[in-house]
């Protein structure tokens, strides 16, 4: 709370009336219980996480700035602490790994990610919109897509429910689909399928 919540209060409160603020929410403001959650579907977050994101995005709305709030879903890159990295070094070390095939996703490439900012910034752009990959994907296909792409050993990769994930501590809401469309219509953004993103990220 203090990073996603305080850490966004201090950035309002020492700022300038005039500063216009981005922020990076998150597609777990959702509860998962439908799919292709749009700008106006209402959040409804099932773990602490959630709930600071929504609170962290409530209290920039009410400030009186410019903003802009983009929700995305599953960031990955081949630099620090992200689910590619998690699968590929898993993969690369021969380890077995389990990963949910309940859990569906838009995953965010970082690089193409920091392009489309870069867009919206030159743009002027001022709102909440969704973006991440132009299609959704579980994370077992997600995983076994890294596998293939990369020629590591798919056997690895075993099927589970997010509820037999021990490791995981909060709830994880499982269908956290996001519509992109607003985004791709308003600023005329070309998304990325996830193949072209990992396609990318391997070139």
């Amino acid at each position: 709370r203090r990073v996603n919540v305080t850490g966004l209060e201090n950035m309002v409160k020492s700022s300038h009336l005039n500063t216009k603020i981005i922020h990076f929410s998150s597609d777990f403001i959702f509860d998962g219980e439908q799919r292709d959650f749009t700008e106006k579907s209402r959040p409804n977050p099932i773990n602490y996480y959630g709930k600071n994101k929504l609170e962290a995005e409530n209290i920039l709305i009410g400030s009186k700035r410019t903003y802009l709030i983009l929700r995305i879903s599953t960031v990955f890159s081949n630099i620090g602490n992200n689910f590619f990295n998690w699968v590929y070094s898993n993969l690369q070390d021969n380890n077995k790994i389990y990963v949910a095939y309940d859990q569906l996703i838009n995953p965010t490439y970082a690089y193409f990610l920091s392009l489309a900012l870069v867009d919206m910034i030159l743009l002027e752009g001022n709102g909440v919109y969704n973006y991440g990959s132009r299609d959704c994907i579980s994370k077992f296909d997600f995983s076994k897509l890294i596998a293939r792409k990369f020629d590591l050993n798919e056997d690895l990769i075993c099927k589970v429910k997010t509820k037999d994930i021990t490791s995981f501590v909060a709830s994880r809401p499982l269908n956290c689909s996001l519509d992109c469309n607003n985004i791709q219509n308003s600023f005329d953004l070309k998304l990325p399928y996830v193949n072209d993103s990992i396609e990318h990220l391997k070139n």
